[in-house]
């Protein structure tokens, strides 16, 4: 009987540099005195300490002037969201509801602060920093939102999925409900607010056919070899992972039942998994001076093999080998 050997090394290395928050969601609410105010923000990565980001509103067509909230020196985990309100009272009201007869708090356990940079009025654009640095937007900085396709007064904004951050406007990043569209609670939205809805999703590649991966290949989201597909990946081959922050989206190769994976790695021409971060290339691999395969970030001098759940790793679903 033939024999098959399947040699893998998957070397995981720390991640740096690339902590993301957006803004997720905006709402200019319609009781008294305007409440609530509130804008949404989503943590896309684990990030170390929070403070790094500021927000400002660029009220009534003003330039933007700076950092007018800096997010309190906290970590914060992929996927959290942060809230920043003008009063916290009115905003958690405004989302406290009656299920089988118990009150439900959507805004229970949250991290909310409160900064006057929340009196937004629904024609003021938004502005996310970090290091002091704009990295991302909604509305038009200079520009007065009145009558403007962005505008949000008594209102509720939510970011599409996927969507963000971005250094420019796009409208076809939000859902806006109808100016004036919210009344005196939630219900009343003609889009009904919702705590925490936002989702970055990874995508997801179907192998319906016959694929070879061979040298250098970088990979993102699910990459499902399906019924009757067959996926090869040649002796040698370096598999890079994007990263994902949300676990759920982490980048995986999934062979469904019916699906193949053909990988024949050797002694001097493994087949290896690793991150997007490292900097080993096939190259390497197959070189003929012994071959490299401890892995440095970007040409560091300094290896870390430790940090694990930078990619989502192989799943079989059947007799794929």
């Amino acid at each position: 009987m033939k024999k098959i050997l399947l040699l893998f090394i998957f070397l995981p290395l720390i991640l740096v540099g690339q902590e993301t928050i957006l803004i997720s969601a905006i709402l200019d609410g319609d009781r008294s005195g305007g409440n609530p105010k509130m804008v949404e923000l989503y943590a896309k990565t684990n990030i170390a300490d929070a403070s790094i980001f500021g927000f400002e509103a660029a009220t009534n067509g003003d330039p933007a002037a700076g950092v007018e909230f800096n997010l309190p020196a906290v970590p914060l985990k992929a996927g959290e969201f942060i809230y920043i309100t003008t009063n916290k009272d009115e905003l958690e009201t405004y989302f406290t509801y009656t299920k089988d007869g118990e009150t439900v708090n959507s805004l229970d356990g949250k991290k909310i602060y409160v900064d006057s940079s929340a009196s937004i009025n629904g024609d003021d654009a938004l502005i996310l920093y970090k290091n002091n640095t704009a990295v991302d937007y909604y509305g038009v900085v200079g520009t007065d939102g009145t009558g403007e396709s962005w505008e949000y007064e008594d209102s509720y904004v939510e970011r599409n999925f996927d969507k963000g951050p971005s250094t420019t406007y796009d409208s076809n990043e939000w859902t806006i409900s109808s100016v004036n569209g919210c009344g005196t609670t939630n219900d009343d939205c003609s889009v009904k607010a919702t705590i925490g809805s936002y989702l970055y999703a990874a995508t997801v590649t179907d192998i319906t056919s016959n694929v070879t991966w061979s040298g250098d290949k970088t990979i993102s989201g699910k990459v499902v070899v399906k019924d009757g597909g067959v996926l090869t990946i040649e002796a040698g081959t370096v598999v890079k992972a994007a990263f994902a922050a949300n676990p759920v989206d982490a980048t995986a190769v999934i062979v469904a039942k019916g699906g193949k994976l053909n990988a024949v790695g050797t002694a001097d021409k493994p087949i290896i998994f690793t991150t997007e971060y490292d900097d080993l290339t096939a190259a390497d691999v197959s070189s003929e001076d012994n071959k490299k395969l401890v892995s440095t970030l970007y040409g560091s001098t300094t290896n870390d093999l430790t940090q694990r759940g930078l990619w989502g790793g192989i799943i079989m679903l059947g007799k794929g080998i």
